[in-house]
C-alpha cells in the first residue's frame, strides 16, 4: 500500500499474527512505518518486543501476514540490498573479536561496497562521524574487549549509524546506557528520523523517555492485543496500566507530564 504522496511505505505489515509455542503474542496487525516516524514498542517482559523485532527484519517467519520493505515482500530481497535500507540492532551484541571501536563501526558499511571491494576514506570518515555522534569518538583506536558494557552498546549504535539504512530497527538500544547517553541516542534518534527522513522503531521500557521521544507506539496489551497509532492515543493510563499489570498515574514535572506509579 502506497502513502496518499504515491511513495510505499518502508515497512508495512499485513493481517500479521506472531504466535510462540502455544501462546499468541500479535492476533492480528497490519500497519505501516513511514519516512519521519520514530516508534517505540512498549510491553511487560516476555510480552513478545524482541520476536516481534527479529521476525520484522527476518530472522524468524511470522505464523500469518505478510512483511513488506518499500512495498516488496521481504523474503524476495536479497541480503545485501535488504542490508542498504534497513539495519538492526540486537538486544544480545554478538560475542567480541579482537577489534578496534573503528573497525567495528566500519562493519557497518560493507552493504555499500562492491563485492571485492575495501573501504575507501570515506567509508572510515562515515564511521568516525558515527562515533563521534555516539561520544565514544576518542575510543576508536581501543580494542572493543576492553570498553565498558555502555561503551560497546554505543559502538554497536555506531556501526547501525554508519549503515545508514532508511530503516533502523533497534532492540532496547538504551538498556545499558547512564542517563545522560540514554537522552543522547535519543536525541539522535528522533533528529534522524525527523531531519533526516529515516524511520526508526526501538523497543524500550521507560514510557516517559518513549512518550518524550516517540512519535508513534505499539502497545503489547496482553493477549494477543496490541495498540498502535500516534503516541498521544496509544499511550493512555487505561492501556498501560493494564499492560504493566499495575495502576499509573500521570503527573506534572515542570511543563511535562510524566508516568508515575500509583
Amino acid at each position: 500500500m502506497n502513502n496518499a504522496d504515491g511513495a510505499a511505505a518502508l515497512l508495512e505489515v499485513r493481517d500479521f499474527c506472531l504466535r510462540i509455542a502455544q501462546r499468541t503474542l500479535i492476533a492480528s496487525l497490519s500497519l505501516r512505518v513511514n519516512a519521519g516516524e520514530l516508534w517505540c514498542i512498549l510491553g511487560a517482559n516476555g510480552a513478545g518486543k524482541t520476536l516481534l523485532l527479529q521476525t520484522l527484519v527476518g530472522l524468524r517467519d511470522c505464523n500469518r501476514g505478510t512483511i513488506s520493505l518499500l512495498g516488496k515482500p521481504l523474503a524476495a530481497w536479497q541480503p545485501m540490498d535488504a542490508a542498504r535500507v534497513r539495519g538492526f540492532l540486537p538486544q544480545n551484541l554478538p560475542e567480541i573479536f579482537a577489534t578496534t571501536a573503528l573497525e567495528t563501526t566500519m562493519m557497518g558499511r560493507h552493504p555499500h561496497l562492491s563485492r571485492w571491494a575495501w573501504e575507501c576514506a570515506a567509508d572510515r570518515d562515515i564511521a568516525r562521524a558515527a562515533l563521534t555522534v555516539m561520544d565514544v569518538g576518542e575510543l576508536a583506536d581501543r580494542d572493543v574487549a576492553t570498553l565498558s558494557g555502555g561503551e560497546r552498546q554505543r559502538v554497536a549504535i555506531a556501526t547501525l549509524i554508519a549503515q545508514d539504512p532508511a530503516l533502523m530497527l533497534l532492540d532496547e538500544p538504551v538498556a545499558h546506557l547512564d542517563l545522560r547517553h540514554q537522552i543522547a541516542v535519543l536525541d539522535h534518534l528522533a533528529s534522524l528520523a525527523r531531519d533526516g527522513g529515516k524511520a526508526i522503531v526501538f523497543s524500550i521500557h521507560d514510557l516517559n523517555l518513549a512518550g518524550r521521544f516517540a512519535t508513534h507506539a505499539l502497545l503489547f496489551r496482553g493477549n494477543g492485543v496490541v495498540d498502535h497509532g500516534p503516541i498521544s492515543t496509544v499511550m493512555n493510563l487505561p492501556a498501560l496500566s493494564s499492560a504493566f499489570g499495575f495502576p499509573l498515574v500521570r503527573v506534572a514535572v515542570g511543563t511535562r507530564m510524566i508516568f508515575v506509579l500509583e
